[in-house]
């Protein structure tokens, strides 16, 4: 526990995989906020998720992407919208039987790709999905998300959780 990056309560958590470092803080309010460091380290990259019940959160990420002839080819200038609100609590109980009540949070996201391809700007591409949170704050962490990517539904329930 301790200040990181304009936090005064973070604690830091390694991923799943081992690779990048985590940090989630709680904020005074009851709001849940997460920092990844695979997408880079300031306090404008913490996410805000409004776990204590308040108004929704907006959150707006902008990052360009030079050609690299691997992921990238052309300059590409990505724009991000996030809309993240509280939607209320819901039991969820682990394999063990054990039963957390969690704070869900919908978060609606838009995503803005547009590619300058050698110096002629495209058509900007627009993505819009939609994720599910449920946070455990005695945990402290995301024990289930969904996502709906406008095609299909893929829900991942981490450590066998199950809502009722």
């Amino acid at each position: 526990n301790g200040i990181f990056e304009g936090k005064s309560s973070a604690i830091e958590l390694i991923n799943r995989n081992n690779t990048d470092t985590e940090y989630i803080a709680f904020e005074s309010n009851g709001d849940y906020s997460i920092l990844d460091t695979a997408l880079g380290v300031s306090p404008a990259k913490w996410r805000r998720y409004p776990t204590g019940g308040g108004s929704p959160i907006t959150q707006i990420a902008d990052s360009t992407y030079l050609p690299d002839s691997v992921r990238f080819f052309d300059t590409t200038h990505v724009h991000k919208v996030f809309t993240r609100a509280y939607i209320g609590v819901e039991n969820i109980t682990d394999t063990n039987g054990v039963t957390y009540a969690t704070r869900k949070v919908h978060e609606l996201a838009m995503q803005v790709d547009s590619i300058m391809s050698f110096h002629n700007p495209s058509l900007p591409e627009t993505t819009t999905y939609t994720t599910d949170y449920w946070i455990a704050p005695t945990i402290g962490w995301i024990v289930k998300d969904s996502t709906s990517d406008g095609m299909s539904w893929t829900r991942i329930v981490l450590d066998g959780c199950t809502v009722h």
